[in-house]
């Protein structure tokens, strides 16, 4: 992708009635996906890490692996809640260092 400026920073964040972070910084062994940090504290979410934003050139490899396994991830989750406002809320904290922008989709209504 040559068209992404080098400076482009990429994060991921699932959300169900916790917000899932994902470490994209470690280059995972094989196929193993990225580690993930569940904050369960959706009250005062926060940010686990700095390295839930990386540079998407370098760390392209990690982020394809990452969307490629999600659906395989959560297929099995019986989690009806969708903590959408917490989710907005920690994306939103993880950008202010830099700035950004967020996008959200989700495929159940906010609980």
């Amino acid at each position: 992708a040559s068209f992404v400026d080098e400076r482009t920073l990429v994060g991921v964040l699932t959300f169900d009635a916790a917000l899932h972070f994902y470490n994209l910084a470690s280059d995972a062994d094989g196929d193993d996906m990225p580690a993930m940090a569940v904050v369960p504290d959706i009250e005062d979410p926060f940010v686990p890490s700095p390295s839930c934003l990386v540079p998407f050139r370098s760390k392209r490899r990690n982020i394809d692996r990452l969307l490629a396994g999600l659906v395989a991830l959560f297929q099995n989750t019986t989690c009806g809640e969708a903590a959408v406002g917490s989710a907005l809320k920690a994306a939103t904290l993880a950008l202010e260092p830099n700035g950004g922008k967020v996008l959200c989709v989700f495929g159940s209504p906010p609980s």
